[in-house]
């Protein structure tokens, strides 16, 4: 009796392991020389593993989620599309779900673009569905409010940015390769990630040493990115715009008007425009607006940070050839509007 019941139990555990690598190893879904899927932000292995079940590419949503389990990679897919070719099993699937999603496409963020840009482009490209699924994890332009996106210590320049002041002007813009299928969240977060690889450790280094923080030099970037042309003008603009905020100046920058208004193709600014109560209007208010106007490129960073010192005090950008000309004394600016912009 017991020969008979240890037999029975051996013939079952055969089984069961003959099955479990037929499941994994051999099963295929023979009648497709490929299957496509995709992992989402926030799937579970469980979901991952009823999808597969339900399109009759695994035999077993349980086994599937045992052999991921085994091989230690339930806890850490990736969100992406994948592309598993014939044979396709479990083994194959798991093997392919250890290597990020093959399917990318590229994304491009401007310099000097606004996050009224950002979320319009966005858009366009059928990454978010409107501007208001953008603005909820950023913040709104020209506003104070609270930011829908968590986990901003694991950016170390945004440290000194007030908690109620927008992302405006911390995203990078570059040309990136994006998974086909990524999010709102996924692509601020990448921008964000890159933007901290960008900055050098003497970076921060320097600025303390001014007794500056990154949010001032992200804040004067994103006026110079606006405002001047060329890497040696945003450098002498620079220098005149730390100057005029040293001595309590009003920074008077008609940038910082049109990002209020998000009229940005404009020259000049209203009578009506200049008197806005607005926190981020420079010619109200002395000092740096609340929080950065645009997102400036890096030579617009390192302006801010190195500026070359220089005695003028005042500037202007000519209407034809947007050539940029300083002036030491009002008079002389004066002169120089009258001649350039009139």
């Amino acid at each position: 009796m017991k020969r008979n019941v240890f037999l029975g139990v051996i013939v079952c555990v055969f089984f069961v392991c003959f099955f479990g690598y037929y499941t994994i190893f051999t099963r295929t879904k023979s009648d497709v020389a490929e299957y496509r899927f995709s992992i989402q932000s926030g799937d579970s292995a469980g979901s991952v593993a009823t999808h597969l079940e339900s399109d009759d590419v695994i035999g077993s949503s349980l086994i599937f989620r045992l052999y991921l389990k085994f091989t230690g990679k339930d806890t850490n897919l990736k969100t992406g599309d994948y592309v598993v070719t014939a044979p396709i099993t479990i083994a194959r699937i798991v093997d392919v779900l250890s290597k990020p999603g093959t399917e990318e496409r590229t994304i491009t963020i401007i310099p000097g673009w606004t996050l009224r840009d950002i979320a319009s482009y966005l858009v366009k490209e059928g990454i978010a569905q409107n501007e208001e699924e953008v603005y909820v994890l950023t913040g709104y332009p020209a506003q104070y409010g609270e930011i829908g996106l968590k986990g901003l210590s694991d950016y170390p320049y945004i440290a000194s940015k007030p908690t109620n002041v927008s992302l405006e002007g911390y995203m990078m813009p570059d040309t990136f390769r994006i998974y086909k299928n990524a999010t709102v969240e996924d692509v601020i977060r990448r921008l964000l990630s890159e933007r901290t690889k960008q900055i050098p450790q003497e970076w921060y280094e320097e600025v303390k040493r001014q007794g500056r923080d990154m949010h001032d030099i992200f804040t004067m970037a994103s006026v110079l990115q606006k405002e001047v042309r060329g890497s040696e003008n945003k450098k002498l603009a620079a220098d005149l715009f730390w100057r005029r905020l040293d001595a309590n100046w009003a920074l008077q920058s008609d940038a910082t008007v049109h990002y209020i208004f998000g009229t940005p193709d404009s020259v000049f600014t209203s009578d009506a425009e200049r008197a806005s109560e607005n926190p981020y209007n420079t010619y109200k208010y002395p000092g740096l607006p609340p929080g950065p106007i645009s997102t400036p490129s890096i030579e617009s960073l390192e302006a801010a940070i190195f500026p070359t010192k220089n005695d003028y005090w005042f500037f202007l950008t000519t209407l034809d050839t947007g050539e940029v000309i300083f002036s030491k004394t009002v008079e002389e600016h004066t002169r120089n509007v009258y001649k350039h912009l009139r």
